[in-house]
């Protein structure tokens, strides 16, 4: 095929887009379990004549492959995407059930259809389109679908880059990232920081026994959100914007609620420019409130 050609072929298959992307949504995929997505997608790439294997994480990954991969100069191009999606919280608060893939007015809606199962479908029909017109690569373009990256930035790129791409690090990436259509080059760094307190356990009925370990979080807190305040208004990089503290979790369980807990656990989410380091941003910023008032 020439250009033209792969062209009409993808607006011919404009169709097909559509309804493997509404098929994508209705696969729930939440962080963790996305087995039956990747076997959803492992099936789409083999119907399309890409054949795909599934890794030990659990990535879906497909090659494509010319008789000139071995060439000297030959590149390797991936395409990724991720499996997982975010919990969809409250049907009710949504406009349309989360895993519907209802389609209003040109769009398609439910989790995932941003970021990324919307990138799924355009990506193996863009590896459909190579293979179908017959280029002869010098090199190759390896197609990833990667677990677990909306929780840990990600258990299953780490995988990816340490086994599959280990020996073939790839010369250009391009990710199935919502970005409204501008170009990204990429994103701040990520740590979840754990403040926890302390406590001794009693019968709640005499608290006056124990130490409470949900009064000590409270005042930890007031501090968390006075640094995240002067943290979040900074200047920020000039590329990456902003540094941003944000807590998004807490966990308290005494095992029954008559017991004075004696432990609480607090979760952060920092996010970083280049230059600096998750070790610095825990040393720097989450003991200054503390210290400012000779506490411990």
């Amino acid at each position: 095929m020439i250009p033209l050609e792969i062209e009409r072929y993808i607006e011919d298959r404009t169709g097909w887009l559509i309804e493997k992307t509404v098929e994508f949504i209705r696969k729930p995929s939440i962080s963790g379990s996305e087995g039956e997505a990747a076997g959803l997608l492992a099936g789409t790439l083999e119907d399309s004549g890409l054949p795909a294997s599934i890794d030990a994480a659990g990535n879906v990954v497909a090659v494509l492959e010319g008789p000139g991969t071995a060439h000297p100069q030959g590149k390797t191009l991936v395409l990724n995407v991720h499996l997982d999606t975010v919990p969809a919280g409250n049907p009710s608060s949504w406009r349309h059930d989360p895993f519907s893939g209802a389609i209003e007015d040109g769009r398609i809606y439910g989790r995932g259809a941003c970021d990324t199962k919307g990138a799924w479908a355009p990506m193996v029909l863009a590896m459909e389109a190579i293979r179908q017109s017959g280029a002869k690569l010098q090199g190759q373009v390896i197609f990833s679908a990667v677990v677990m990256e909306e929780l840990t930035c990600s258990v299953g790129m780490r995988t990816l880059l340490d086994r599959t791409l280990i020996d073939n690090r790839p010369d250009y990436i391009i990710l199935g990232e919502p970005t409204g259509l501008n170009i990204a080059i990429g994103h701040k760094g990520r740590t979840e920081l754990a403040v926890s307190t302390g406590g001794r356990s009693c019968h709640a009925s005499t608290p006056w026994e124990g130490d409470n370990a949900i009064y000590k979080a409270g005042r930890a807190i007031t501090s968390i959100e006075r640094l995240a305040g002067e943290i979040n208004s900074g200047p920020g990089d000039e590329v990456f914007g902003k540094t941003s503290l944000a807590m998004t979790d807490i966990v308290c369980n005494p095992g029954v609620r008559n017991v004075i807990p004696d432990s609480c656990t607090m979760y952060l989410d920092y996010r970083f420019p280049p230059g600096e380091t998750p070790e610095y941003g825990s040393r720097s910023h989450t003991q200054r409130p503390e210290k400012r008032r000779g506490g411990r």
